[in-house]
């Protein structure tokens, strides 16, 4: 696991140790409703020059 993934990691099972009680199809209307609004570019995906690329939207938790 690098450095560079750590924090999305760490959000990830945060996010679903938060949801633990919430069943399958509550979990991911909570899931779409959290992406409403937000987008990632292939710019933003794919860095450039080996420089990285800073998301327009905020880790986990919201």
């Amino acid at each position: 696991m690098s450095d560079k993934h750590l924090a999305r990691y760490i959000g990830e099972f945060a996010g679903r140790h938060n949801a633990r009680a919430v069943d399958t199809i509550e979990r991911m209307a909570l899931m779409a409703k959290g992406m409403m609004g937000k987008r990632l570019t292939y710019q933003e995906l794919m860095p450039r020059h080996n420089k990285v690329a800073k998301p327009s939207y905020k880790a986990w938790p919201p």
